[in-house]
């Protein structure tokens, strides 16, 4: 990708002082001169078009690639409940502590063709890539603990309760109120569902653009289960 943006920047103006060339030759009467910089402009024409094909081509691949990964991180992640008891929990994160977590890390990678608009950029780091490092980074951190704790040799409830609190106020979202005279509670997948939404709008446009977008009236991904959503 980045050869196509070296090629596109390099033969834009190439083409444009081709055709300006053959225009000049032309108005003074220089036939042959004229129809050499005509066959520059044609060529550098039909190469920078091809450019601008792969880019785009490109481009969507390494968008798509990354919306892929997310979603299968995300996947992951739902399947884990607050409800969960202590030792379901420390196997749970254990395993994900234990699955391929570098797909993300190579698909941000590869996301540096908007070399002119960093506002993108910076909008799928911050919004997308680093919410996600923070609940990975916070689940990984703590595997020796629950290592040690399930092998028996650093047993610590009190202390597995704290780490899981640590990581589930990132994950959910308690929510309280009142239905009728009775008090009720529940929790929300806020992070997920955060996540889900950048990429059903914004991210969706940046990846298909907004004609894509308003085909599939505003919402490009299925609507969620609720199951998928609370607890």
């Amino acid at each position: 990708m980045k050869t196509c943006c070296r090629a596109i920047k390099c033969l834009l103006p190439f083409s444009v002082f081709s055709l300006a060339v053959a225009i000049w030759a032309n108005a003074v009467c220089y036939p042959f001169l004229s129809n050499v910089f005509l066959g520059l402009f044609g060529s550098g024409a039909l190469t920078l078009i091809s450019s601008i094909i792969g880019y785009r081509v490109e481009r969507r691949f390494v968008l798509e690639q990354f919306y892929v990964d997310v979603r299968r991180t995300l996947r992951t992640l739902t399947q884990y409940s607050s409800s969960m008891g202590l030792d379901q929990k420390i196997s749970f994160l254990m395993n994900f502590y234990n699955l391929e977590q570098s797909d993300i890390d190579i698909s941000i990678g590869r996301i540096y063709f908007f070399w002119k608009n960093r506002t993108h950029l910076n909008y799928i780091y911050d919004s997308i890539y680093t919410p996600l490092c923070k609940v990975k980074g916070c689940i990984n951190s703590h595997y020796w603990h629950f290592r040690w704790h399930q092998e028996g040799t650093g047993k610590n409830e009190t202390a597995m309760k704290t780490f899981i609190d640590e990581i589930e106020a990132l994950l959910f979202d308690s929510k309280e109120g009142y239905v009728g005279l009775k008090h009720c509670s529940r929790v929300e997948r806020t992070f997920a569902r955060s996540i889900y939404c950048e990429l059903a709008n914004k991210y969706y446009i940046l990846m298909y653009g907004m004609k894509a977008y308003k085909k599939s009236g505003g919402r490009p991904m299925p609507t969620l289960d609720l199951k998928q959503i609370t607890d």
